[in-house]
């Protein structure tokens, strides 16, 4: 059974010879495969061939061509800087007041920003490894794109303002930047499933509740990550593939809210209770993801240690066969290759118990 066959089998509910193993190897791919950062971020053939070797050398269920959250947001005005090993830093933004908003329009993926170098690299992987091999593709959630626009601190103090002073006028033009970062999200998403994406996803961390209250939640991303999801539900009428929402964080609060928007996974970090998640999710049949911590063991532990981690997570949440064994957040740079590796010996192994 190859990977894809054993993520879509597994989502519908069918048995599988293990569970799926797919931690967030973005950037870590990179560096494993020799690449600096800054030729990662910036060309889609080395991005795709990073993931080539990666994979090559780590065997998992996906490959994740991803780099850093500005690719959309260039398309919108993001002035960043790209650095030789490093993240790129962002220089500049479009938006520093909320009058401003309706001078940005949805950007073109296939020209804007950076990305046609996403769009070039799940190209190539689809046409290289896609028949067999998962590819899991970035997406800049809306709530987390707004903040982007404006600066993070800029945008969270809009919104703290907006509702304290109950300021409607406000309230409808935040609304409408969230919208504007839904629809590009959308138009990115779209182009990345014609490319041949296997998972899409809504990376929104933002709305983490560690950054934000419960009812900026509800109110101002909830909303457009259910519309996202709706969009996709009806794409899924024609095409097979799934979708994931990420958001960073201990989300208790809104966890349920998080399953209701519709997506197919839902990634929970490793500082949730996973009991908790699994339990919730058997409502909305969504299935969790995760939740190895990127920090600890992952990073700094021996194989072995990763694999009693591994295992613990698995007693805990794939007992059912519906879960798939993934970090938290994404890996950091320097986890060592075994460690990874563990992951995938500890799927093999619980499913042989």
């Amino acid at each position: 059974m190859n990977s894809k066959e054993r993520l879509f089998k597994m989502l519908a509910h069918e048995p599988v010879d293990r569970l799926p193993v797919i931690p967030y190897i973005g950037n870590w791919g990179a560096k494993l495969a020799g690449y600096s950062l800054g030729e990662y971020h910036t060309d889609g053939k080395k991005m795709a061939d990073a993931h080539i070797r990666a994979y090559e050398m780590h065997g998992l269920d996906a490959v994740i061509p991803q780099s850093d959250n500005y690719y959309i947001a260039q398309g919108l005005g993001v002035e960043v800087e790209i650095q030789e090993d490093a993240t790129p830093v962002v220089k500049k933004v479009p938006l520093s007041t909320l009058d401003q908003v309706g001078k940005i329009k949805v950007p073109n993926p296939y020209t804007d920003g950076r990305m046609p170098v996403y769009l070039e690299a799940i190209q190539i992987l689809h046409d290289k490894l896609g028949k067999e091999v998962v590819i899991r593709t970035p997406g800049t959630g809306a709530f987390t794109l707004a903040g982007h626009m404006m600066g993070i601190d800029n945008f969270i103090m809009h919104l703290a303002t907006a509702e304290i002073e109950e300021d409607e006028d406000a309230q409808k033009r935040l609304l409408e930047l969230i919208e504007l970062c839904t629809q590009s999200l959308l138009a990115f998403v779209k182009a990345a499933l014609a490319c041949g994406a296997t998972i899409v996803q809504s990376g929104d961390s933002l709305s983490s509740i560690n950054m934000i209250s419960p009812a900026i939640y509800k109110k101002y991303a909830f909303p457009s990550q259910a519309k996202f999801f709706s969009a996709m539900k009806e794409l899924q009428k024609e095409k097979q593939f799934a979708t994931l929402l990420h958001v960073c964080g201990k989300n208790d609060f809104v966890a349920k809210d998080m399953m209701a928007t519709g997506c197919d996974c839902l990634e929970v970090d490793h500082a949730c209770d996973l009991k908790y998640y699994k339990e919730l999710s058997k409502e909305s049949n969504t299935c969790i993801i995760g939740n190895l911590n990127p920090a600890g063991k992952l990073l700094s532990g021996t194989p072995d240690q990763v694999y009693e981690e591994s295992m613990k997570v698995l007693q805990t949440a794939g007992l059912d066969n519906f879960f798939i064994l993934g970090s938290g957040c994404e890996l950091a740079l320097a986890t060592p290759l075994e460690n990874v590796k563990s992951m995938l010996r500890a799927s093999k192994d619980f499913a042989g118990r």
